[in-house]
């Protein structure tokens, strides 16, 4: 049997956020990318695969924006439409202070 992590990385397309999106790809685990910007974390996904080597299965955007409480709610429920568990959550994205 083949046990594998599911986590959910915060800002997981830049700085340490994507280093934790890399080492836990060479460790088979199931990323969550979380991410706001489609764009750039299609790039990184891009980059990430290549530089891991592992099967694109293992690497998903998470379209997250911790800045709003509705596209937080939002990316949740999307996450727990497609996954029973999360076994790590890395919080490495910026969150604004509330107005």
């Amino acid at each position: 049997m083949n046990f594998r992590q599911v986590v959910i990385v915060t800002g997981g397309n830049t700085g340490i956020g994507y280093e934790t999106v890399l080492a836990l790809l060479k460790k088979n685990a199931k990323v969550y990318l979380g991410a706001r910007n489609e764009e750039k974390a299609k790039a990184a996904i891009e980059k990430l695969l290549a530089a891991s080597k592992a099967p694109p299965s293992n690497l998903i955007w998470l379209n997250l924006d911790l800045g709003e409480l509705s596209k937080t709610r939002k990316g949740a429920e999307e996450f727990l439409s497609k996954e029973e568990k999360l076994d790590q959550l890395y919080c490495s994205a910026g969150v604004r202070a509330p107005e």
